[in-house]
């Protein structure tokens, strides 16, 4: 049996909790203005809604502003940077140039 310093410095480091965008604006006008935020509500009452993130998915029974968001299509690096609050993510062999452009948290944060 292992000390109790031991066993402590055996177990694997706890991971950091995902970032995400405070979207938390009580008006679609200003939770649109965010890049990192889009307004939702649902298909079957459309007077009624709530400001989420940007999913880059669609979300069922909902209906958002700026559905999959600003990087939902982007076919290249360049395209994907000029996007502003989006990142690259590579796939394949270095150098191939294939990927797919996912929107980063970390550039929602203030």
């Amino acid at each position: 049996r292992l000390p109790k310093a031991a066993a402590a410095a055996a177990d694997p480091p706890v991971p950091p909790k995902p970032v995400k965008p405070t979207c938390n604006m009580t008006i679609q006008a200003a939770c649109d203005a965010s890049a990192c935020c889009q307004w939702c509500g649902s298909v079957f009452n459309a007077t009624a809604g709530f400001c989420v993130a940007v999913t880059g998915f669609p979300i069922p029974s909902l209906q958002c502003s700026k559905g999959l968001g600003p990087c939902a299509g982007v076919a290249s690096a360049a395209d994907c940077a000029a996007a502003g609050v989006c990142v690259w993510k590579p796939l394949g062999p270095p150098g191939s140039g294939a990927g797919w452009c996912a929107l980063d948290p970390l550039k929602c944060v203030a």
